[in-house]
């Protein structure tokens, strides 16, 4: 009886090990987006940057608008993030896609932007007279799941610690 219930747990262990069976459930997913400026006088200056947004406000159908989560980008020495916007902050999703987001950022930094659909961007810079566009791309950002970080190594070590206790049992 106990060696099949050994077995049969470590038959789960490692299943859930190799298939990497995670339950379905809400989170913030982030995605990474590059971006440079074409026109005007900061032609040729370019930047990555990250947004989040919480994905269980999701539906999956037609076009959606959900709130930004965080928004992280530095360009020419100043750094932007969420909690300077001034207008927009939203990822827009369209069936299940994300394909765009917005934001738009104005005083008191030095210059100006605006994030839109779909990958333009559009600057002005008041202090060295400087205004044009440019594009931007998003990617898929991979955070590794804490139960990939944590539950592999433990699941690994239960597994082992029950095929001790199997061959202890066998041999007394």
């Amino acid at each position: 009886m106990i060696k099949r219930l050994v077995a049969i747990t470590a038959s789960i262990t490692l299943s859930y090990v190799v298939t990497g069976v995670r339950p379905t459930q809400a989170a913030i997913v982030t995605y990474g987006f590059d971006a440079s400026l074409n026109t005007g006088a900061l032609q040729g200056t370019k930047f990555p940057g990250t947004f989040s947004y919480d994905n269980s406000e999701q539906t999956g159908i037609g076009q959606e608008f959900i709130s930004l989560k965080t928004l992280d980008f530095s360009v020419l020495g100043t750094t932007f993030t969420k909690a300077d916007l001034s207008q927009g902050g939203q990822v827009i999703i369209s069936n299940g896609n994300v394909e765009d987001f917005t934001a738009a950022f104005f005083s008191p930094f030095n210059i100006a932007f605006g994030f839109g659909g779909p990958g333009i961007i559009g600057y002005n810079a008041p202090g060295v007279n400087a205004s044009g566009e440019g594009v931007y791309t998003i990617r898929a950002e991979t955070v590794p799941e804490p139960t990939d970080i944590y539950g592999g190594p433990i699941a690994l070590g239960f597994g082992w610690l029950m095929k001790r206790k199997l061959k202890a049992l066998k041999a007394g």
